[in-house]
């Protein structure tokens, strides 16, 4: 297993020889509106995900895509991701008992691609030049309805207890791989005219899961995984398009993430520990020159993405990380960032740190790594408003970078032609947005 500074140096070096479309050899996503003006904003679009949540549903995001006040808030962003498949209209879901015993309680995966088309349509027709629309997709959720009772054999299965966990694909399983390549994922998705790609939520988590799996297991899974990504990554690119994978914190320099953590060097192949078994940098010796392959990162700082010691992590180390890493992928080509979990706990007095401050917090973290081609998107939280907010600074001037970022401790800064911005990563556990300065210039 690599060091922390091996990891970051391979990772460079991977990512810069991926594909030569600039002469550094980074790669471009062709046909954008990218601007160093202004922050180039992406929506995030799991507009109908707080419907299942505690309480009363929300209208601002339980609505799906029919609301024509959304579409029209999210006409304005430069990518728009549409329709989060979970209970839009044709894509109901269910478990996968209910949906085996009464089919008419689920949609199929046709009828629910094909409301994600049509969706899709009258706002790719009405974008404008450079602007880009796309599709949404689960790894575990939003699916699983569709898996027939006869593949059960496609599910992660622990093999201590025998438990079957449902909705979470053993991608060892060459069918239920390929059903993902080529019907979840589809060849419907390539050559659709209405979407620019697909966006792929948590992504390359199971392997780190506990499922009672070896090492040797873990490794297999996530092998297996890649592989099917490597396919599904090639036809986007042979098609003009793109698939933007979350890969929510797995930086290889911060060891406890979503509760995982990376395997330590030497650990024995029959270890059973839950625990990534590879750090971010062979994502990209596999995926970076496809030229179809873009990281998304959840920018969520402080939270559970980022450090978080409230469970077990290091919110300075994970501040830091988050800065690093992106700094090093945004410079290999397209990169998005997110701050879409709100602050964690809903914020005070559950935590010491509000909205705002964590969009503060993100946005900073965001600026000092940016390069061309780098997106971003901010809302208040899963179960709120945060899908249809404009934040002020969408609309400051940015203009070019004067020079990378300055990082002395855990202090970083960094200067474009109309703004100074500045994180102390050291106050983000205990200052509600203070730790992040921005001055802004005409």
């Amino acid at each position: 297993m690599r060091s922390a500074a091996q990891t970051t140096r391979v990772l460079a070096t991977v990512l810069i020889a991926a594909r030569g479309d600039r002469a550094d050899g980074s790669w471009v996503w062709p046909g954008t509106n990218w601007t160093w003006d202004r922050l180039n904003i992406a929506t995030w679009g799991t507009n109908s995900s707080c419907c299942g949540a505690p309480g009363p549903p929300n209208p601002a995001c339980c609505s799906g895509f029919d609301n024509r006040t959304e579409i029209a808030f999210k006409e304005k962003f430069d990518v728009i991701f549409v329709d989060n498949l979970l209970n839009t209209p044709g894509c109901r879901v269910n478990t996968p008992e209910v949906c085996h015993s009464d089919p008419s309680a689920c949609d199929t995966l046709e009828q629910c691609l094909a409301h994600r088309s049509a969706v899709a349509a009258p706002l790719k027709a009405k974008s404008r030049s450079g602007q880009k629309v796309l599709g949404y997709r689960g790894i575990v959720i939003a699916w699983w309805n569709y898996v027939t009772a006869a593949n059960a054999d496609w599910w992660i299965k622990d093999p201590l207890t025998g438990e079957v966990h449902e909705g979470v694909l053993d991608w060892r399983v060459p069918a239920a791989a390929d059903y993902f390549v080529t019907k979840v994922i589809g060849e419907s998705t390539y050559t659709d005219p209405h979407i620019d790609g697909v966006f792929v939520d948590s992504g390359f988590m199971i392997a780190g899961g506990d499922f009672n799996l070896t090492l040797d297991d873990r490794e297999a899974l996530m092998r297996a995984e890649l592989a099917a990504f490597h396919r599904i990554a090639t036809a986007m690119a042979a098609h003009g398009k793109v698939i933007v994978v979350s890969l929510k914190n797995h930086f290889g320099n911060v060891s406890d993430q979503q509760g995982a953590r990376l395997c330590p060097p030497g650990m024995a192949k029959t270890n059973r520990t839950p625990c990534y078994p590879f750090p971010e940098d062979y994502y990209f010796d596999v995926l970076g020159s496809t030229g179809g392959f873009i990281p998304f990162r959840q920018f969520n700082i402080p939270s559970r993405d980022f450090g978080d010691a409230a469970h077990g992590g290091n919110d300075t180390i994970g501040c830091a990380a988050a800065v690093e890493n992106l700094a090093i992928e945004a410079k290999s080509g397209p990169a998005f960032a997110t701050n879409n979990d709100g602050a964690p706990s809903g914020g005070p007095p559950n935590s010491t740190i509000t909205w705002h401050g964590q969009h503060l917090v993100s946005l900073a973290a965001f600026m000092l790594a940016a390069e061309e081609g780098s997106y971003f998107s901010s809302g208040h939280g899963w179960t709120d408003d945060g899908n249809t907010f404009w934040w002020p600074e969408y609309d400051k001037k940015v203009g070019r970078p004067l020079g990378p970022y300055k990082r002395e401790g855990f202090v970083f800064s960094r200067s474009f032609e109309h703004l100074d911005v500045r994180l102390d990563c050291g106050l983000i556990a205990t200052a509600d947005g203070g730790a992040a300065d921005f001055h802004w210039r005409a």
